[in-house]
């Protein structure tokens, strides 16, 4: 069957000052150095309508440069068709969502070619949005002891990741590390103690080969492998798929 569906694609309308940028877009969204399977946002589906506030080039300081992102938007529910799915079955709840997400990475001034970052995604259902009024979710329940009762974390879904790039330009060669977590540890001793919980990881490496000397063509070499199955002590306290929340939200 043939269709038609008219989409925005990689549109922005902004507003420009400095190394600042605010405005509303559709474009993809792709956090971390992984080539293939970034964790957090990707390219791999069409961008989603989102209101923006990052950094047009990196910011320069005393102790380095900085680059960041902020995102707020409302991600439409999945197709009926697709919840039949063993894997979003039991996340089955109506109507659309509210994403809160950042990423801030750091170039330290005396490393050259090293990046440092951070990622945290934060959506809850818009019924619950709609009664709490909290549009800022970053910094809210970053911890479970905070959430005495636990409502909050059953009704919202987060995740946060970390990555390490660092790139050896004069060999034309990089290496990177993105480790993530999607669950809310209870407090920093759980943290530290249950490192693999919920935990999902990718490792790359690439590097390029000249093949002439006026350095117009090369070969590339690339190599990625991201592992996001559960660890083997998914028995005593299970995380579920990676990118799906059980109580709340369809992946």
């Amino acid at each position: 069957t043939n269709y038609n569906k008219l989409f925005w694609g990689n549109s922005s309308i902004r507003l420009n000052v400095g190394a600042a940028s605010i405005g509303i877009s559709s474009e993809n969204i792709i956090w971390g150095p992984s080539v293939f399977n970034p964790l957090i946002l990707s390219s791999h589906a069409p961008g989603f309508m989102h209101a923006t506030f990052n950094s047009s080039r990196p910011l320069k300081t005393p102790i380095g440069s900085f680059e960041w992102q902020m995102i707020a938007a409302y991600l439409d529910p999945m197709n009926p068709k697709y919840q039949t799915l063993a894997e979003v079955a039991s996340a089955t709840a109506p109507g659309r969502r509210y994403l809160n997400s950042a990423m801030l990475v750091y170039q330290p001034k005396w490393i050259t070619g090293l990046s440092v970052g951070v990622t945290r995604v934060v959506q809850e259902n818009e019924s619950e949005l709609n009664a709490n009024k909290q549009w800022f979710l970053l910094l809210n329940n970053v911890d479970r002891a905070s959430d005495a009762n636990f409502e909050t974390e059953q009704s919202r879904d987060q995740y946060a990741a970390l990555f390490f790039r660092y790139l050896m330009q004069p060999s034309n060669a990089e290496f990177y590390i993105e480790w993530g977590r999607n669950d809310a540890f209870f407090n920093l001793r759980d943290a530290i103690q249950r490192l693999d919980h919920t935990r999902a990881y990718t490792l790359g490496f690439r590097k390029l080969f000249n093949l002439n000397e006026d350095k117009t063509k090369y070969w590339q070499i690339i190599s990625e492998y991201t592992r996001m199955q559960q660890p083997p002590s998914w028995p005593l306290l299970s995380g579920g798929s990676w990118y799906v929340h059980s109580r709340a939200i369809q992946g």
